[in-house]
């Protein structure tokens, strides 16, 4: 992935244009008045159309519009006691451990006061912090189902201004600073961004908002219409990025949500996963992971260098594992690629294995939520539907580090998933209903009989 466009000319500075510091005000307003269940409206907005030049730097911290926005939403936590209803669950207790031992491990491999500082906006504040305040807000299925509406609606003007942008080559957004004026070329094809840090992450943004957009179609037939526009809205912003990546990430949720008639055999399903690329491997002259050399579906795809990546990661493991490193042996490996690797290098085998936990928490709280949903068809649906956003965002993890807006969208779906997720206690099996016992009619002028009730004495 290219090197994000303004982020050394916008980091550490205050630059913030007038129609942003007016969208920080109007939409810190609404965040704070609004109902809970609209609560994410105003974040939404602020991370599609505010690009991230936009930002108040104070003492060397950083503070971009959404992440002051993160600020007036735990005021409006505290302010309105929506804090008494969060109710500890194990996967928040992995997110802690996560992001402090990510931010004590990379202090201790760079051992600057600048390190400490990055780290507890990257990870204390950008992963603990708004994952809580996300986790107050977003309590319901109701919250979870308007939180969608509000990127169906949010999908119109972003997908709009992707087409304008591909007409063009002019992007609207750069006036906040931090995104390219003239939209970058590659292989003769524009490479739409928008108000996002960069193509690649606008396009898997929408790719892995898309399975919970569609997960809309099951909650009635009001909501039927607005998925569809979710969906082809969304699908215009990822085919106007011209980036593998997203395309990728929006055929796998297609494949994912193909696998909902055998999710009570999703255990086989993994394990025969597993075993097919432990033989690929075994089979191949070159290790698996160099089938992300192969992916190229919009030409010019780095997927040598993915792969590359990857190779060099895990042939040096005895040099990161400790704390980390620095940075890879190899001079080709400035751009890491990969969230995988890039938790590893910046923090270790500890680091990376409890970013991993937290995954795995994720898919088992969604397989617990959809289990215990058996009696409503539109709740269960949608918790498919996170389940096959989350799947989005692992695979897009290979190919992509996250950075910008798009951490807001996976913080979000970890929360909800948080929120929504049953506790400890074993989910109920998929049993089918027994069938009623046939109970012969009564015949006429003969009353029916009553139940043998005991009266209390």
């Amino acid at each position: 992935m290219d090197t994000p466009f303004g982020h050394a000319e916008y980091f550490d500075q205050t630059t913030l244009h007038p129609l942003g510091l007016a969208a920080l005000l109007v939409l810190g307003s609404i965040l704070l008045l609004i109902q809970r269940r609209w609560a994410m409206l105003p974040i939404i907005v602020m991370a599609c159309f505010i690009a991230p030049g936009q930002r108040i730097a104070i003492f060397g911290l950083n503070f971009d519009l959404i992440r002051m926005l993160v600020l007036i939403g735990f005021f409006r936590v505290i302010v309105r006691s929506e804090l008494v209803a969060l109710r500890w669950k194990p996967m928040d207790t992995i997110v802690v451990a996560w992001a402090v031992t990510a931010t004590i491990l990379y202090t201790v491999l760079y051992q600057t006061p600048e390190a400490l500082i990055y780290q507890l906006g990257a990870k204390i504040f950008d992963g603990a912090f708004a994952y809580f305040v996300l986790r107050c807000l977003v309590q319901t299925w109701d919250d979870v189902r308007r939180t969608m509406l509000v990127f169906v609606i949010v999908s119109i003007p972003v997908s709009i201004a992707f087409l304008f942008e591909q007409a063009t080559a002019r992007n609207v957004f750069s006036i906040f600073g931090g995104v390219p004026e003239i939209t970058v070329m590659r292989n003769d094809r524009l490479r739409c961004q928008g108000a996002f840090a960069h193509p690649i992450l606008a396009g898997v943004f929408w790719a892995a908002i898309q399975p919970m957009i569609l997960g809309l179609w099951f909650a009635g037939a009001r909501y039927k219409p607005l998925a569809l526009v979710g969906l082809f809205c969304s699908t215009v912003i990822v085919l106007t990025c011209a980036s593998s990546t997203p395309l990728s990430g929006m055929i796998l949720g297609g494949v994912a949500w193909a696998f909902w008639p055998l999710r009570a055999r999703m255990q086989q399903v993994r394990w025969g996963l597993a075993a097919l690329l432990v033989v690929l491997h075994f089979a191949m002259k070159n290790p698996v992971w160099f089938l992300f050399a192969k992916v190229d579906f919009v030409g010019g795809s780095t997927g040598w260098h993915r792969f590359f990546l990857m190779d060099e990661f895990i042939k040096q493991i005895g040099a990161w594992w400790a704390v980390g490193m620095k940075e890879l042996l190899h001079e080709d490996l400035f751009d890491i690629t990969n969230q995988y690797v890039l938790e590893g290098i910046n923090g270790g085998l500890l680091s990376m294995m409890l970013f991993i936990w937290i995954i795995a928490r994720a898919f088992s709280g969604v397989g617990r939520l959809w289990r215990v949903e058996q009696r409503s068809r539109a709740n269960q649906v949608m918790a498919w539907a996170m389940g096959v956003t989350m799947f989005v965002h692992v695979t897009s993890f290979f190919a992509v580090s996250y950075f910008g807006q798009i951490n807001i969208l996976f913080t979000m779906h970890l929360a909800m998933i948080a929120s929504l997720a049953p506790g400890l206690a074993p989910a109920p099996a998929l049993v089918p209903a027994a069938p009623r016992r046939a109970v012969a009619p009564t015949p006429p002028g003969i009353p029916a009989p009553r139940p043998n009730v005991r009266r209390p004495a």
